[in-house]
């Protein structure tokens, strides 16, 4: 396969083109939104959302004299599909084209990406680490960046280091220059490590938070583009402000719903504990859902549950019990909610058994 150089070649504006994709969409709006404030001119992007389009944005930049730099973001489930549409960029552009791959997939397997046609892959969080790799490009430069695994260092055997975390209030959620606007990252990183869930290792287990002023700022920018619905993305609505993401901050969460709520006026949608977040559900207490009953507007709440035997809860490192989910569930239909438990079948040591008791609590539920 042949790769782009990233070899130093002089200054060259830089157009990023992003692979949007319905499951990638809302960390493309965090890196939008951090383009936007680290790099001037000399980096552009584009956004697209099937392949024709990703094709002409790139061979477009290549004949305006810009470098054309194809990002992808992909999970486990969409390797196969993204990686096949990196070797058809490479069919057209070859070696003019510098591709970079971040994500959950390429973060814990950068080797593949780069083995399959990417010149770099961004391991872990990439506000801090994508613009200072596509700003060296701008500059002919070929340093190296911290986070970002290059195929000449994991050739010579290298070890793949994880960007480093970044202060989530240092940079918007969105941008309005790319025009990418969605739900906003609320808290970032998990205590917890469960099993199947890459959310610790990639994003660390000390739960970080956008301040609420930080948020605030993010909801009036969207207000003055019209964009009038606030959603929260993170592992846990109603962690949102604890220390350590295991001991609620029940003020906390009030001033984030009170605040937010005045800033989107009467004619605004708040959603809070619904998709695409949750809540765990140990977290569930009467306070918490009469806060959100009082000043959201989901008629929903999302409980992870994701197995009903005692058994791999304890192997996946849960941290509740399934007394705990019964309970949530309950409180929160006490309060008017409807209630969407989430399960995951084909755990890795799953036995009939424990498929069985997550049946038998899934018709206890509903």
């Amino acid at each position: 396969m042949t790769h782009g150089t990233g070899r130093a070649v002089g200054r060259r504006p830089v157009t990023a083109v992003f692979r949007v994709r319905h499951e990638n969409r809302y960390s493309i709006n965090a890196l939008a939104g951090a383009l936007e404030m680290r790099c001037g001119p000399a980096v552009d992007a584009r956004f697209a959302c099937d392949d024709a389009a990703v094709h002409e944005a790139l061979a477009g930049a290549a004949r305006s004299g810009s470098l054309p730099v194809l990002c992808v973001s992909y999970a486990c489930m969409a390797e196969r599909e993204t990686l096949a549409a990196v070797g058809r960029a490479r069919e057209t552009l070859g070696s003019d084209v510098f591709v970079v791959a971040g994500g959950p997939q390429p973060s814990g397997a950068p080797e593949r990406a780069l083995e399959a046609g990417c010149d770099a892959v961004v391991i872990g969080e990439g506000e801090e680490a994508l613009p200072a790799l596509l700003a060296e490009l701008a500059r002919g430069g070929d340093g190296d960046i911290p986070g970002v695994f290059r195929l000449r260092a994991a050739r010579a055997g290298a070890r793949p280091m994880r960007a480093p975390s970044v202060d989530l209030d240092r940079f918007p959620p969105v941008s309005v220059r790319y025009r990418r606007f969605g739900p906003v990252e609320i808290s970032r990183g998990c205590p917890h490590a469960c099993l199947f869930c890459q959310t610790s290792r990639l994003h660390g287990t000390r739960m970080r938070h956008r301040s609420t002023a930080a948020i605030l700022d993010a909801v009036r920018l969207m207000c003055r583009e019209g964009k009038r619905a606030f959603r929260a993305i993170t592992p846990d609505a109603f962690a949102y402000g604890s220390c350590d993401g295991i001991h609620l901050n029940v003020a906390a969460v009030a001033q984030l719903l009170e605040n937010v709520r005045a800033a989107l006026g009467p004619d605004g949608q708040l959603f809070f504990g619904s998709f695409p977040s949750e809540v765990r559900p140990e977290h569930v207490t009467a306070e918490l859902l009469a806060l959100v009953r009082r000043h959201a507007n989901n008629d929903n709440i999302v409980i992870g549950a994701q197995s009903g035997s005692p058994r791999m809860l304890r192997r996946l490192h849960r941290g509740h019990t399934v007394d705990d989910v019964t309970a949530a569930t309950e409180a929160a239909r006490r309060t008017g909610f409807k209630v969407y438990v989430d399960f995951i079948f084909g755990l890795p040591d799953e036995t009939d058994d424990d498929r069985a008791q997550t049946l038998a609590l899934m018709r206890r539920l509903a």
